[in-house]
């Protein structure tokens, strides 16, 4: 540590948070900050991803005249994984009712 840390109050808090970044795997401040943008990018991509999905869902039903319930697209507005949406949107494409969509009886997959 600098010298000046002995009686430079700001340096000295400098060199605190220098010291604490760094036992967490930080360089410096603008790294937390890098991270930080990165992992918001990242779950901002996936969130937009799983809106996509549950809106390519919905309309693909309705281009083919299948009907759905409340709960049902309660299910799947509640629904945060996009491995099942991802189902549920090609389960749409053959079914012959929004029943067979979310019952897995359209692929044999889990349904709602």
């Amino acid at each position: 540590m600098p010298v000046a840390v002995l009686f430079d109050r700001e340096a000295a808090h400098e060199a605190t948070l220098v010291d604490l970044l760094q036992r967490k795997g930080y360089r410096d401040l603008e790294q937390v900050r890098e991270d930080g943008k990165a992992e918001g990018q990242a779950e901002g991509k996936e969130e937009g991803e799983i809106m996509v999905l549950r809106d390519a869902r919905l309309l693909v039903l309705a281009q083919r005249g299948r009907a759905t319930t409340l709960e049902q697209e309660s299910g799947v507005a509640a629904c945060g994984d996009p491995d099942q949406l991802r189902q549920w949107l090609r389960c749409s494409v053959v079914a012959r009712s929004a029943v067979e969509v979310f019952d897995g009886s359209a692929d044999g997959a889990p349904g709602l």
